[in-house]
């Protein structure tokens, strides 16, 4: 499991606040030596590419829906100067590659030999949990699995994610799940519009992006739009809405860049009145931007 060297991190890494928690951008010679590894293993993404027009006839792809408020994230277990260091890799630049160090729970094995490095995308869900969704692995213990068939890698993210792998919810900044994936003869059973990703078995195939639209009863979803007393909790990202004086429920906020304009709205206040909005569907509450 994860394990703390001291010695070297101290002089290697600064401190930054990261899904609630806390995560460690690597410097100096620490940063050098995990851009070199992975410099090494340097597996570029599918190419993504949004269109309107679908034909989907190939049994040899799976759909999987796409959250529209994620970010995507390489994940690198390995091990330096005996620790093992779990790595988040944003590549959403891919010549400037942003690194951030974490604490996760991960049976010692998958450090070694090279390590195992994952794709997936981070999120946080209507009950403000954060959760990094796996949809990709590219190597296991040192073993380069990137030409594996789609369906022989899901299974061993599957092993992974069961029987080596571990929450704590004192350390961890986030879940860690498989990403859902469904074959096209499910797609039928899709009730409400949602945006799906095509993924084909081939990892150097293209991936496709579309929009599904369904016909909605009228006035299924009902918005209540109105001005509220927000008033700030204790605890961190705690809004208490208040109408007449009445508590209604608990503000949600959806993202941590809501969270640091929230924070500075409510900069030496307790309590303002804002316009927000009730999403009877989901039962939840929005702050009106």
């Amino acid at each position: 499991m994860y394990s703390r060297n001291n010695n070297v991190l101290q002089s290697d890494f600064q401190t930054i606040d990261f899904c609630h928690k806390k995560a460690f951008i690597p410097e100096g010679f620490l940063k050098k030596e995990l851009e070199k590894r992975f410099d090494n293993f340097r597996f570029f993404p599918q190419k993504i590419i949004k269109t309107d027009d679908i034909k989907i006839n190939d049994h040899r792809v799976l759909l999987t829906t796409v959250a529209k408020e994620s970010m995507r994230f390489i994940l690198y277990l390995t091990k330096y100067n005996g620790v093992n260091f779990s790595i988040l890799i944003d590549y959403s630049n891919i010549f400037n590659l942003k690194y951030y160090l974490v604490v996760l729970n991960f049976n010692n094995k998958l450090y070694r030999n090279g390590g195992t490095i994952f794709n997936g995308e981070l999120l946080c869900n209507d009950r403000n949990c954060w959760i990094y969704f796996v949809t990709n692995i590219y190597q296991c213990m040192g073993d380069n699995v990137f030409n594996n068939s789609l369906q022989t890698k899901i299974k061993i993210i599957f092993n992974i994610l069961k029987n080596d792998y571990i929450y704590d919810d004192f350390l961890n900044p986030f879940h860690i799940q498989s990403k859902g994936y469904f074959p096209l003869n499910r797609l039928e059973m899709i009730k409400k519009d949602m945006t799906l990703m095509l993924v084909p078995e081939n990892t150097y195939d293209n991936i496709y992006v579309f929009d599904i639209k369904v016909e909605k009863e009228e006035n299924k979803k009902h918005f209540e739009e109105e001005i509220y007393t927000v008033v700030k909790g204790e605890k961190s990202d705690i809004y208490k809405i208040y109408k007449n004086n009445k508590f209604l429920d608990i503000l949600y906020i959806k993202t941590q860049k809501e969270s640091l304009d929230i924070q500075e709205l409510f900069e030496n206040k307790k309590s303002l009145e804002l316009v927000c909005s009730y999403d009877s569907e989901k039962k939840l509450w929005y702050l009106k931007k």
